[in-house]
């Protein structure tokens, strides 16, 4: 009895298993309209065919070889927004003419170090060529601050746009001139740190003889040592040294005060230059004490290609609003570069952020906003390129959220950058750089 009772059900299962199947295979019921839903009890090990025709369907990737648009890229007021084409296509022609692409980076103590600047060379050096740290002055105030050459030196009478200054001395190019006074030694030394800096195959010493007659000067170059004259001139002369390698060099100058002194530019191979003229206290207008003639010399031997200006914190005041003085000083400043430097692009940076203190709190200067607007209608009006720093790092409060950082980006003093930062503020200028480069490098 038993035996058939077991029997019985297990008919009735498989009968039910039986009807189920055949439910389940009527496709051409519209199941659903009467109430019942689709079954299909063998799901769970029923092969997927959905996400076999999912595989074959491939998306066609886009090739896309502009950079990520995390950036803020430079604003062109230029004529027929050309302003940036002629620095693209010099970099575009740098191996196929062997040529050397010269940047002027002129600033204030924000780049004051070879701070940002070193970072912005680097990243451009290791995209396009070259290798060498470029123009160093005779003198520095911030000497023991700068890592990217070590640099030694006494008795020299110096002269700047924001010191001491004389008719008789003429500026160069960085805003400095000195004089060679007695027991005058100068030394440069490149670190190994850096391969990029380490060693130079030419340096370039820059200067003024206004003397009558030439005047001696003795260098050492590694273990060699070697005499010169440096010839009488009416502008900027050169004297260049040449080596198959080498990190040291030394400078010994006969005392006077015909002979003036600009700097030497450590150089390699072909490729991109970066020149630091940066100078702290300089809020930009200073560079009208260099005579436009001497700016036109060193351009005749350098030939810039791009120009920077960045200005701004010297003349950025907590309460006073007023900046028409400045944008009228800027004005003449930035035409006499032009003329000074006709074949090279002009980039305006605008001020970055910058904190005070308001009811025991550092929040951003109020009036910087402004200031960023009146530097924006300097670049409208003189028809250069300009690039917006400020928005750029991040806008109001960015100086204090770099400053609290645990890895600080920017000093407490909730003004300078400190290495890191300019680092990462160098890599968001060189995309807007860079993107620039890329879309005008193309000759039409």
């Amino acid at each position: 009895m038993q035996t058939n009772y077991i029997k019985n059900i297990f008919y009735l299962c498989l009968s039910l298993v039986v009807i189920l199947l055949i439910i389940s295979q009527l496709q051409f019921l519209n199941l659903e309209k009467i109430g019942l839903k689709k079954v299909d009890i063998l799901a769970d090990i029923r092969k997927d065919t959905t996400q076999k025709i999912t595989q074959k369907v491939k998306v066609k990737k886009q090739r896309d070889n502009t950079i990520a648009a995390d950036f803020i890229g430079f604003e062109d007021f230029s004529e027929n927004k050309s302003g940036i084409k002629a620095f693209a296509l010099a970099v575009k022609k740098i191996k196929t003419d062997k040529q050397k692409v010269r940047i002027g980076f002129f600033g204030d103590s924000f780049i004051e170090g070879d701070m940002l600047t070193s970072d912005i060379r680097d990243s451009l050096q290791y995209l396009y060529g070259g290798s060498g740290v470029g123009f160093v002055p005779i003198t520095s105030t911030v000497a023991g601050f700068r890592g990217t050459v070590l640099h030694e030196f006494e008795n020299f009478e110096t002269y700047s746009i924001v010191g001491k200054r004389s008719v008789n001395i003429t500026l160069g190019i960085s805003g400095t001139c000195d004089v060679p006074l007695p027991d005058n030694k100068l030394h440069y030394t490149l670190p190994y740190r850096n391969k990029a800096y380490d060693h130079f195959a030419q340096a370039t010493l820059f200067y003024n003889n206004k003397s009558a007659d030439s005047l001696n000067c003795k260098y050492q170059v590694n273990d060699s040592n070697v005499r010169i004259k440096l010839i009488p001139n009416s502008g900027v002369a050169t004297a260049v040294i040449k080596s198959n390698y080498a990190r040291n060099l030394s400078f010994e100058f006969a005392p006077s005060s015909q002979l003036q002194l600009y700097g030497v530019s450590f150089e390699n191979k072909e490729g991109i230059y970066l020149d630091n003229f940066g100078m702290r206290g300089n809020s930009g207008v200073g560079l009208g004490y260099v005579n436009t003639s001497f700016y036109s010399a060193f351009n005749k031997i350098q030939d810039y290609k791009l120009i920077v200006l960045q200005y701004g914190l010297n003349a950025l005041s907590e309460k006073d609003t007023n900046t028409i003085w400045y944008k009228q000083s800027m004005n003449v400043t930035i035409k006499n570069l032009k003329q000074s430097f006709p074949n090279a692009t002009i980039l305006l940076v605008s001020v970055s952020d910058r904190s005070t203190k308001i009811n025991g709190k550092f929040v951003t200067i109020p009036n910087l906003p402004n200031f960023v607007n009146m530097q924006r209608k300097l670049a409208i009006q003189n028809k250069i390129l300009f690039w917006n720093m400020f928005e750029a790092m991040g806008g109001e409060g960015t100086m204090v959220e770099w400053a609290q950082r645990k890895k600080p980006l920017a000093n407490k003093d909730y003004t300078h950058l400190t290495f890191r930062g300019g680092k990462q503020l160098a890599t968001l200028f060189c995309k807007a750089l860079i993107s620039e480069v890329n879309k005008n490098g193309k000759k039409k």
